[in-house]
């Protein structure tokens, strides 16, 4: 029984080990505002990756979050949330603050 206890013990302490070595990786997008949302597309022959954010800012990525570029921003309007449509192949649609969304249909190059 205690041998049994040790092994259960000895596995969990190793489980939470190799969770706890895992780390984040820290990615500079080049925009100053503060970003609230971010969304990829799942096509599997792409990386396109959107996220927008304070200041009405959206950037994209092209090659999986290596480099960001500003593509929209409008000060006025904060945007909240992004989302590739599922549906819809390069459709994406994103909400923002005082009811606003915005639509691209071209993986967000405008």
């Amino acid at each position: 029984m205690k041998t049994k206890i040790l092994l259960l013990a000895l596995l969990a302490f190793m489980g939470f080990a190799s969770v706890t070595s895992a780390q984040w990786t820290l990615y500079q997008t080049g925009v100053p505002y503060s970003l609230f949302g971010v969304d990829f597309a799942t096509h599997p022959y792409t990386h396109v990756g959107i996220a927008v954010g304070q200041g009405g800012t959206v950037i994209r990525t092209t090659d999986a979050g290596e480099e960001w570029t500003l593509v929209y921003q409008n000060i006025n309007i904060w945007m909240n949330d992004v989302q590739f449509d599922p549906n819809q192949f390069g459709v994406i649609w994103a909400a923002g603050m005082g009811g606003v969304i915005i639509k691209s249909v071209d993986f967000g190059n405008t």
